[in-house]
């Protein structure tokens, strides 16, 4: 196959979506690397819903673009493909194309041997008077060209000194390494020169190999921002060590009085991948964390980290209207259930929604 000669140019045309930037918006456009751009899964999802269908965020983001990877190898209904609420504009596998968006991805489908799916994903919570939309970019990271990625694997180590070899077993590291070239000669496909710089967020270590890429080639293209729901360097010594978090945090507050590192303490963490993406995020525009104890953990990753600035962001949780009659009902329903599973009816009920994990504080 003919190699195709990529240039990081946005488009000068219309944008694709009716989320385009009108002349004189100065809103933000920012485009959030994660692994829920389609299915909400977990925490991530959660947030980026709240944030897309809040009125603030839509007064200050006129384009928000969810990027992911996917694969297309199965027969799939076309529409599924973005899941219950969304829409397909793009998929070169399904011959959609209701944008004319094909001269401007196709070439980087060629380039990279893969497929690209775009469209709309609208969100509309129950019990919430709000809606929201976003676009959606998936890329195949199946069948992904090993020249181009060896070359990209190679410029990271180079200029980041991020050892790829250590972690290509792991998937959760080579799909997002797959995604990182093509969503960004994507991004610069699908927006308009007025949309840049485009703030790209990193959610989690997913986003971070996109991050590097924009960082790498697309300084004045792209900001990048890396939103830290978790550090995923404590969260491994957390769950391995059989004091969990009541070692963990003792270990940490002494150690930083005397001035020590994760390496320092708990050995050197390079074999883990998560550890070399995150470990890395200092290089980012911006650092955010959802809470006080995030922030001081990757205060503790290393020294690149001491002097420069993390915003802490509380997640938020939507309020949904309650009526006394219904919190009793539920109650009841609790107590019922308790009692058939237990054998009585407690009269204190502490409820807990989560996935039965050791990260959730759940223990064998």
């Amino acid at each position: 196959m003919a190699r195709a000669k990529l240039k990081a140019t946005p488009s000068t045309t219309d944008a694709p979506s009716n989320l385009s930037k009108a002349r004189g918006d100065d809103r933000l456009t920012l485009a959030h690397v994660t692994h829920e751009a389609v299915e909400q899964l977990g925490g991530i999802g959660a947030v980026l819903e709240g944030m897309i269908t809040s009125p603030v965020y839509q007064q200050q983001v006129k384009r928000t673009i969810l990027v992911g990877p996917t694969s297309t190898q199965g027969a799939v209904d076309p529409q599924s493909r973005l899941g219950d609420h969304g829409e397909v504009l793009y998929s070169s596998v399904d011959n959609i194309d209701k944008l004319q968006l094909a001269d401007k991805l196709r070439p980087i489908e060629w380039a990279f041997n893969t497929a690209i799916v775009y469209g709309k994903r609208h969100y509309n919570p129950p019990g919430l008077n709000r809606t929201g939309e976003a676009e959606v970019l998936l890329i195949d990271t199946f069948r992904i060209n090993p020249d181009r990625l060896n070359r990209f694997k190679f410029k990271l180590w180079e200029r980041f000194g991020l050892p790829s070899w250590k972690y290509e077993s792991a998937w959760d590291y080579e799909e997002y390494m797959r995604l990182a070239e093509p969503c960004y000669y994507a991004l610069l496909a699908i927006m308009h020169r007025e949309d840049l710089p485009c703030v790209m967020f990193s959610h989690e270590f997913m986003g971070m190999p996109a991050v590097l890429q924009a960082i790498h080639d697309g300084p004045t293209k792209f900001r990048t921002v890396f939103h830290a729901h978790e550090c995923s360097t404590v969260r491994r010594l957390v769950e391995d060590h059989p004091g969990h978090d009541t070692m963990f945090y003792n270990a940490l507050r002494q150690a930083r009085d005397l001035k020590l590192y994760v390496d320092d303490v708990f050995g050197s963490m390079d074999g883990y991948f998560r550890h070399g993406l995150i470990s890395r995020t200092h290089l980012c525009d911006g650092l955010i964390a959802v809470g006080d104890y995030v922030r001081d953990e990757f205060r503790f990753l290393g020294r690149h980290f001491d002097d420069i600035p993390i915003d802490v962001v509380y997640n938020g949780l939507p309020v949904i209207p309650c009526t006394m009659k219904s919190k009793q009902a539920s109650r009841t329903m609790l107590q019922d259930y308790s009692e058939k599973l237990l054998g009585y009816r407690p009269e204190v009920l502490m409820t807990h929604i989560t996935r039965p994990v050791i990260s959730k504080g759940l223990l064998a």
